[in-house]
């Protein structure tokens, strides 16, 4: 599966379970949120192992979730039930509920939250929001 394939993919699994989040596959110049935006992560993007004579691609993801900024406190409790794995049609939630992505991968898992509450801008509109990483396995 190509890298951009993964990517619409993670992307519609979470919209699917969540459509009242905007999904982005590519980085978007001017969000509109709520919004999961699906990027490839920096450090590391992907690692190439060599298994029982499989060439397995080992690619990472920044799931960027963004809520608006104007209320803090409504954004955050948005942003909350968003990672929460307790909560129904979380990102968390939805992701371990389905870790082939509709048997598109061979595995998605969750590898952590980082940056909770940190501030976005796009547009001169300032959001606030978190980083989910997943880490994807395709053979």
């Amino acid at each position: 599966m190509l890298l951009s394939d993964i990517r619409k993919k993670l992307a519609e699994v979470i919209v699917a379970a969540r459509p009242d989040l905007n999904d982005y596959a590519a980085v978007p110049s001017k969000p509109q949120v709520p919004a999961v935006v699906v990027a490839p992560a920096a450090e590391p993007t992907a690692r190439f192992d060599l298994s029982m004579g499989l060439d397995n691609a080992r690619w990472f993801f920044d799931l960027i979730l963004l809520v608006q900024y104007t209320e803090a406190a409504d954004g955050q409790a948005l942003l909350d039930e968003l990672i929460d794995p307790q909560v129904e049609g979380s990102v968390v939630s939805v992701l371990r509920r389905n870790p082939t992505l509709n048997g598109s991968v061979d595995d998605c898992s969750i590898l952590d939250i980082r940056n909770y509450g940190a501030s976005y801008q796009a547009a001169n509109v300032d959001h606030i929001g978190c980083t989910v990483r997943v880490e994807v396995l395709t053979c």
